[in-house]
C-alpha cells in the first residue's frame, strides 16, 4: 500500500501553509482559499500555492490585516477576515494489495 503524507497547520493566528483563509478582495468579493504547496494547487477547489501572488501576499498575515498583490499589471487589495485549520492530503497513486 502506498503512503500518504499530510500537512497540518497547528497555528491559526497567522496564515501558514495548510490554513483556510477567508478574505475580502476590493471592491466586494469574499473568497476562501486553502494555502498549499505548489504541487497541490487546484484553483477549482480554492487551493492556491504559497508561492502564488495572492498566496505570498497572505502568508504571515493575521485576521484583520490588509494585503496587496499583483497579477500582471493589475493590483488587488484584500483583507484577511478569518483563518482556519485544514489538513491537506496530497494526491497520491495508492496501490492496494489484494
Amino acid at each position: 500500500m502506498g503512503k500518504i503524507g499530510f500537512i497540518a497547520s497547528q497555528d491559526n493566528c497567522e496564515v501558514k501553509i495548510g490554513n483556510t483563509v477567508t478574505v475580502t478582495i476590493e471592491p466586494d468579493r469574499i473568497l476562501t482559499f486553502i494555502i498549499t504547496i505548489p504541487k497541490e494547487t487546484d484553483p477549482s477547489r480554492g487551493a492556491v500555492s504559497y508561492e502564488s501572488p495572492i498566496g505570498t501576499a497572505m502568508l504571515n498575515k493575521r485576521a484583520g490585516d490588509s494585503f496587496q498583490y499583483a497579477v500582471g499589471a493589475k493590483t488587488f487589495n484584500g483583507k484577511v477576515v478569518k483563518i482556519g485549520n485544514k489538513i491537506l492530503i496530497p494526491r497520491a497513486n495508492i496501490t492496494m494489495s489484494t
